[in-house]
């Protein structure tokens, strides 16, 4: 591992390290430069895990790398594995896909913004031009944050307890699904995830185009892995929820039809998709009906009991894979 702020042995915590860490596991194109910015007026450190040696590793205070080949998910657990006693120090810390097109002043206010709102989960939204897989997250005006069921695995946001409490899920050996239910972990889940519209994001990958790279090859589908993790889990996921929201002049909304009546402004962003318009307009569709029709379904799920059976049943280490 090397530590480009470079001021003691590798992986020992600098006095001068941040609040805020960023996480990514990066490839020969990762966009993680774009996010560095000038050290002074960025919040955050950064952990680049790189799973190609092509990865590139600009020099920067704050920047460390440690190479780590292999899948996302497994790979996330091995870093968590490596450097916990680190992680673990900062308050907050995002995991963010490689091809995400940002800066650090967007990072930074995402952190501060999630932060001062106390929540636990919680991601940016992402701008009209980004690749997309659920239209809740696309960005919307109307809205300054808006509490859901559900932040997907791409770009998100955890306070120190919520990915403590999430970190046994990247051990079950799952390379999907196990965002539907790291919004579960509490007693009391509501008002702990978020969509941030305030902050803005462009995702410039499509969705799956590395699917090989995180092991869904020879036939093996995402849906293989949320099918089997919400049946082994006991859990059910009928899609994201916005059940509350604050409006972007700062008026709070309970009402779900008056949050739906909100959503008509993403509809325009058909014309800068580069999605499939009749796909956008369906997918837009579908989440405007789940903020009127479908169940917020956040319950707890006890993940320590969950990881205490698995290990008894399958006579193994906490976090072994399947």
């Amino acid at each position: 591992m090397t530590d480009a702020g470079g001021t003691g042995p590798a992986g020992a915590v600098r006095s001068g390290r941040k609040r805020f860490l960023v996480m990514v596991r990066a490839g020969p194109e990762s966009l993680h430069p774009l996010w560095l910015g000038e050290p002074g007026k960025r919040d955050f450190d950064i952990l680049v895990s790189a799973y190609s040696p092509n990865a590139p590793r600009p020099q920067a205070p704050g920047v460390t790398y440690v190479d780590i080949p292999g899948w996302k998910v497994s790979g996330y657990r091995q870093t968590f594995d490596r450097e916990w006693e680190r992680i673990s120090q900062y308050t907050h810390v995002a995991l963010l896909d490689d091809d995400l097109e940002t800066d650090a002043e967007t990072i930074s206010k995402c952190f501060r913004d999630g932060a001062a709102l106390e929540l636990d989960v919680w991601q940016p939204s992402l701008t009209h031009d980004s690749y997309f897989t659920y239209a809740a997250f696309l960005h919307n005006p109307a809205f300054k944050v808006r509490y859901t069921n559900f932040i997907e695995m791409m770009c998100p946001f955890f306070s120190r307890d919520a990915l403590s409490r999430a970190r046994g899920l990247f051990g079950l050996g799952y390379e999907a699904a196990i965002d539907l239910v790291w919004c579960k972990l509490w007693e009391d889940n509501r008002f702990r995830c978020a969509i941030l519209d305030q902050v803005r994001v462009r995702h410039t990958r499509p969705v799956a185009a590395l699917a090989h790279v995180n092991g869904f090859a020879d036939g093996k589908r995402y849906e293989d892995d949320i099918d089997a993790l919400l049946s082994e889990t006991h859990q059910t996921f009928r899609g994201n929820v916005v059940y509350s929201a604050v409006t972007a002049d700062g008026h709070a909304l309970d009402s779900r039809l008056a949050i739906a009546l909100r959503y008509l402004p993403v509809a325009g962003g058909v014309v800068a998709t580069p999605v499939p318009k009749r796909r956008y307009l369906k997918v837009w569709q579908d989440s405007v009906r789940h903020v009127l029709t479908r169940p917020i379904n956040l319950g707890y799920f006890d993940v320590e009991a969950f990881l205490a059976r698995r290990r008894h049943s399958a006579g193994s280490p906490a976090g072994s894979l399947r």
